[in-house]
């Protein structure tokens, strides 16, 4: 059996979800603070061949909506569920989460059952580690023709601007991602800005989806 987890989105949406066992320190945080967003995709293999599913599930039917919604009550983050244990598996609503932008696909390690889409993808990491600076853009050229996707990680040291009477107030970083393909077509497909407020290392990441091998240029600003 297997279960495939993406969590997609900002950690301080979690501040008022009732775990905050886990992060305490976000309760305190103020409204413009930043916090690092990034993309995980967990596999989880839970059991060798086929097995009977999940408690919270039990009585409803493996691969419906209602019988994944139940099964979430029965999968943790932290030691906390991501949906509650209250909640009607057959209407399910927001504030029933505890974590937001769950998209899950469980296996049952059946015969034939289907291969989980995403799995079989092949990540290069390759560290750029040069500072964007305002009206000097970064430029990388991508060679592999298999390649389908980018995915940029943008770091930020701090994001502060301290007034003369003592304030700690937030910046804002205005950002393009340009990509230009091999015929000279040039697209704009992010054109963004970070704006908050941060006294330590803050981390975005963008995914781009690309059709053919081009060649990307991101400029912060």
């Amino acid at each position: 059996m297997g279960a495939k987890l993406r969590i997609d989105g900002d950690i301080a949406d979690f501040r008022h979800t009732g775990f905050g066992g886990l992060l305490p320190a976000l309760q305190a945080l103020p409204l413009d603070a930043l916090s690092s967003k990034q993309f995980i995709t967990i596999v989880d293999v839970l059991a060798e061949g086929e097995i009977e599913g999940f408690p919270s599930a039990a009585g409803l039917t493996q691969g419906t909506t209602a019988y994944n919604n139940a099964a979430l009550k029965d999968v943790f983050l932290g030691n906390t569920p991501i949906l509650r244990s209250n909640a009607d598996p057959n209407n399910v609503q927001d504030s029933d989460f505890n974590f937001q932008n769950i998209k899950f696909t469980p296996r049952f390690g059946s015969s034939d059952q289907t291969f989980i889409k995403g799995i079989s993808n092949i990540e290069t990491e390759t560290g750029v580690n040069v500072q964007v600076v305002q009206d000097t853009p970064v430029t990388r050229t991508i060679t592999n023709s298999n390649i389908d996707a980018i995915r940029v990680t943008l770091r930020f040291t701090a994001l502060t601007e301290v007034t003369d009477d003592g304030q700690t107030l937030g910046r804002t970083v205005n950002l393009t991602i340009k990509i230009t393909d091999n015929n000279g077509t040039v697209t704009t497909p992010i054109s963004d800005r970070v704006h908050g407020r941060s006294l330590m290392l803050t981390v975005e990441t963008i995914e781009l989806i690309l059709h053919q091998v081009q060649h990307f240029q991101y400029l912060s600003r």
